[in-house]
């Protein structure tokens, strides 16, 4: 055994880009959610977000 340190996560999408389309509705505020698990599993997250969709995300 290794001496003690936290194995990292694997990262299945590492290196991958991808776009997140976000529209105008009640479930856009999902999308930030969305996004930080993208991320988190090593995906470069662009987003497009539409002016409607601006108003349901904090």
């Amino acid at each position: 055994m290794s001496g003690g340190g936290d194995v990292p996560a694997p990262q299945p999408l590492g290196g991958r880009r991808v776009t997140l389309g976000v529209t105008g509705s009640i479930s856009a505020y999902k999308s930030v959610e969305a996004a930080r698990r993208l991320e988190d599993a090593g995906a470069v997250v662009d987003v497009a977000l539409t002016p409607s969709a601006a108003r349901f995300i904090p």
